[in-house]
């Protein structure tokens, strides 16, 4: 009896388990080679089964030695630039200087966002983990 009790409670348990498993963590990276620099980008993309929750990309520039007394000069450039981002709603943008160059973060709280801000980003709020794979693939990403 003893064990029948035991064994009912620990399907219960994997069958409630079995439902926690609808989070999913897409991540994509990419390395381009520009004149002086590398960049290094990595996007991770937070599925709650169709739902998109989280979004972070991080872009690691490896600045070539020659350019480095730049860098203060680069990270103006850069925030500059991704000064829209910024400004909206749910997104965090940093920007600081490394030892190899500079490390840019962007981290986007998915559901604070209008549609037409994450279409900046080339995200839905709902959307298919893998139609967003494959479409991180088409753009030069290898995603897993």
């Amino acid at each position: 009896m003893k064990k029948s009790v035991f064994l009912v409670f620990l399907i219960s348990i994997m069958l409630v388990c079995a439902g926690c498993s609808k989070t999913k963590v897409l991540t994509c990276t990419k390395t381009e080679d520009e004149t002086g620099a590398t960049l290094k980008e990595t996007e991770k993309i937070k599925f709650n089964g169709s739902k998109v929750e989280d979004y972070e990309a991080t872009i690691d520039v490896v600045i070539d030695e020659k350019y480095k007394s730049y860098k203060s000069t680069f990270v103006s450039y850069i925030e500059k630039g991704y000064k829209e981002y910024d400004e909206i709603k749910g997104v965090t943008l940093t920007t600081k200087e490394t030892d190899d160059g500079v490390k840019i973060t962007l981290k986007a709280d998915v559901q604070k966002m209008s549609d037409t801000n994450l279409k900046k980003l080339d995200l839905e709020k709902k959307a298919s983990y893998d139609k967003t794979k494959d479409a991180r693939k088409k753009a030069g990403f290898t995603c897993k």
